[in-house]
Parts: structure tokens; C-alpha cells; sequence
């Protein structure tokens, strides 16, 4: 298996360095084009979402797949890459050293850079350039970050349940992955729930369901095709003593601390495994109470029953995340 060569930020103790592997960011739409350059690193995923109104997308970019027109995707959306109309939308044209450079498109509705409207993105920082990964049944391009437990994986699938080599060298806890070339739901794959392979749709609401097909269990080095016989696109997540955390907590209704995460979090994702309901998405930088959905197109919201950040983790301040008996899975990043 090759991994990238490119210099993998570490603190002191061995962890990854948050502030040079992960970013939220936020900026001011101006209509045309954007230059964000305050990162101290190269993102290679870019998550942007309008803060402002109603009825925008969430649109990813990712340096493996490249920058340019016509290579969104939508996490609220089972549309294939580039189903959006990017020449109206706009799109990212270019990772840079110290963030990205986006273009706004002809429209002057939805689009990730219109004047004067609030937009965040999430920033992470895989290997850089993609390269080939032969370990598994099926040829992958990654882009890995061992030290801050995330990469990003291409492949062609050819409808077996073959294996993928993932590059992160442990197991990852909680894979997103999605058909580039197909109208098709995300799949968010995740051992937390019961240590079998629990399925999730990103793009909507519904609770788990499990996934049995062969080769889907995740390793060291491999994650499961699960049949699927396109042109697809992974995005994995695994765990980093002092960085990240996939974990699962039960609610209460009434209000709980998750602690013990071993950093101070900048961003959570939570969703209810059990029962239906949209993924939550809080982070440090927009405050606390703030939400936004990645399964849905809403803007910004504030509740002061939502999630607040705390140290060494983050407090759930009534119903809204902690539905009593529900099992909820997070991913936590410093």
C-alpha cells in the first residue's frame, strides 16, 4: 500500500495538531470571486454550508475528485456530482495553500458565495494529492491522513461486495460515501451502535438499518463496496487519541454532558440512531445553541436547548439531541 509522502501535522504528545488538520471557517458572500486564506494548511475536503436562507445546499468539494465547475455534491441530496448547475451556483476553482478560492455563479439565488448572505465552511485536511491504493478487491485513489484519522477514497465499483483499501492503518469508525455518477443516498456506515455494521442515509432522516452484506465489516486497512456499481467517493473517520472521537451516548430528555473526550471540541455531528431525525451540526466558531442540518437545506438555527461546547466535550441542554431512550452517534473533532 502507497500512502502520501506530504508532511502530516502532530503536536507535542503525538496527536494530530487541530489547527492544522481541521477548520471551521466563516465569510461573507461577495457575488464574485472569494479568496479564504486564513487556514494554516491546504484543506482537501471542503463542506460549505449558507447560513443565512432557506433552501440552500450543502455543497462538498474535494481535491481528490478535483476543483472546478460540475464537482458538488450535496449532502441533503441523493443527486449525482455535479447535478447542480454549477455555472449557476458557483463552485470552488482552487485549494489553496492557506484555504480555497471560490467563484460565485449566475445566479443570484442559491449559489456558495451570494453578496452579502453568511456562509461556513468545514475544512479537513486528508493527504493531498490522491494515490494509488491496491490493498482490497478493487484499485482506489486515497488521500489518508493517519494522524488526524481521515481520508478520502475514489473508486469504481463494480457491483461485488469487494474490499477498498481506506489508507488510515486503523479501523475507521464512521465512512460517508456517495455515487458520483448516480442519483443515489449517501451511506454512512458506522460500527459504534453494537459493534455490527450499522447503516445511516445522510442525505435523510431515517434511523439505522444494518448492513450484512459480505466484506462490509472495516478494517486496518479495508472498508466493504457493498455492491454498488458506480463511480463512488468515501470520506472516513476513525478515532485520534486528543483529536476526534465517533462515539455514541443514550439520552435522558432532560440534559446531559458527553465528557471525556480528551480535547475541547470545535465541531460536532450527532444523529439519532434509533429513531428518525436530521443530522445536527454545531461548532465552536458559529457558538453555542447554533445548528445547522446536514440532511436538509434550512438555515441556521438558535435554540438555547441545543448543543453548547464545554470542556473536554459537549452538553446537550435538553430534548432536542437527547430524545429519551434514543441511542445517538457523534463524531467530535478538536
Amino acid at each position: 500500500m502507497s500512502l502520501s509522502k506530504r508532511l502530516i501535522s502532530t503536536d507535542a504528545a503525538g496527536g494530530a495538531d487541530a489547527t492544522a488538520n481541521f477548520a471551521p471557517v466563516l465569510y461573507e458572500g461577495n457575488g464574485g470571486t472569494k479568496a479564504i486564506s486564513s487556514l494554516s494548511f491546504t484543506p482537501d475536503l471542503v463542506w460549505i454550508k449558507n447560513r443565512d436562507t432557506a433552501g440552500y445546499e450543502h455543497f462538498w468539494f474535494d481535491s481528490v475528485r478535483g476543483a472546478g465547475g460540475n464537482k458538488s455534491i450535496n449532502s441533503d441530496s441523493s443527486n449525482a456530482e455535479g447535478a447542480e448547475n454549477t455555472a449557476a451556483h458557483g463552485f470552488l476553482t482552487s485549494f489553496d495553500s492557506n484555504g480555497f478560492t471560490l467563484v460565485a455563479g449566475t445566479s443570484s439565488a442559491v449559489t456558495v458565495n451570494r453578496s452579502g448572505d453568511d456562509y461556513v465552511a468545514w475544512c479537513f485536511k486528508a493527504g493531498g494529492s490522491a494515490v494509488s491504493n491496491s490493498v482490497g478487491g478493487i484499485s482506489s485513489l486515497v488521500s489518508a491522513n493517519p494522524a488526524s484519522g481521515f481520508s478520502i477514497v475514489s473508486w469504481s465499483g463494480d457491483g461485488s461486495n469487494a474490499t477498498i483499501g481506506h489508507g488510515l492503518g486503523v479501523v475507521p469508525k464512521l465512512i460517508l460515501y456517495k455515487s458520483r455518477t448516480a442519483t443515489q443516498d449517501w451511506t454512512a456506515l458506522t460500527l459504534e451502535f453494537d459493534g455490527s455494521v450499522d447503516g445511516l442515509r445522510l442525505n435523510t432522516t431515517a434511523s439505522k438499518f444494518d448492513i450484512t452484506a459480505a466484506g462490509a465489516t472495516p478494517t486496518s486497512t479495508v472498508f466493504g463496496n457493498v455492491g454498488f456499481p458506480s463511480s463512488m467517493i468515501a470520506y472516513c473517520f476513525a478515532d485520534v487519541a486528543g483529536y476526534q472521537k465517533i462515539g455514541k451516548y443514550v439520552a435522558n430528555t432532560s440534559g446531559q454532558d458527553i465528557t471525556g473526550l480528551g480535547f475541547n471540541p470545535r465541531f460536532v455531528l450527532i444523529k439519532n440512531i434509533t429513531g428518525a431525525a436530521a443530522w445536527r451540526i454545531f461548532d465552536s466558531v458559529r457558538g453555542d445553541y447554533k445548528a445547522l442540518y446536514a440532511s436538509e437545506t434550512n438555515a441556521e438555527d438558535t435554540n438555547t436547548s441545543y448543543v453548547s461546547f464545554i470542556t473536554d466535550g459537549f452538553r446537550l441542554n435538553g430534548a432536542d439531541s437527547n430524545y429519551g431512550g434514543h441511542t445517538f452517534l457523534y463524531l467530535a473533532i478538536a
